[in-house]
């Protein structure tokens, strides 16, 4: 409804019905990026309502609220995310100067600051991010002014630029 709310929800993939009630959010945020490993979700910067750097972590296997787990090195939206059960990387989005090409990444483990991993092949937001476990595939977005069908990918496993992937 154009508003932002603080709620967490979880369904039971295995049955039918209707979401649930998770818990809260450490903050509210719009336009950011989440992803996870079997253990812990993580909800990547966005708009609260400017731009903010903050990640925030929840345990799955708990109900209850959301913590801090630390920050990306900038503030950002528009952004997307991907992960295997160890790392997890965001892409690209908005900073306070525009489209940015930064990925960084966070070991799920452990709490902490995200890190530089590398670098887009272009400066993009709303892209989508998806995952094996071994490559994270990040495709589409904006170059302003118009939308692109590029994709590119990352190896969790070393730090460098993202790779042509195609179209």
């Amino acid at each position: 409804g154009g508003s932002n709310v603080n709620v967490v929800d979880y369904v039971t993939i295995a049955s039918t019905g209707d979401a649930q009630d998770f818990g809260d959010a450490l903050t509210v945020v719009g336009d950011g990026a989440g992803a996870a490993s079997p253990t812990r979700m993580l909800a990547f910067a966005g708009n609260a309502p400017s731009k903010v750097n903050t990640i925030q972590y929840l345990t799955i296997s708990n109900l209850g609220n959301a913590a801090d787990f630390g920050d990306l090195v900038s503030a950002r939206s528009q952004l997307s995310a991907s992960s295997n059960a160890v790392r997890a990387c965001s892409y690209g989005g908005q900073d306070a100067n525009g489209r940015t090409d930064e990925i960084e990444f966070v070991a799920i483990a452990t709490l902490g600051n995200a890190l530089d991993f590398g670098d887009l092949s272009a400066s993009r937001r709303i892209t989508n991010g998806t995952s094996s476990p071994t490559r994270g595939v990040i495709a589409g977005g904006y170059e302003d002014p118009s939308s692109v069908n590029t994709m590119d990918y990352i190896e969790f496993g070393s730090l460098g630029n993202a790779i042509d992937f195609g179209n």
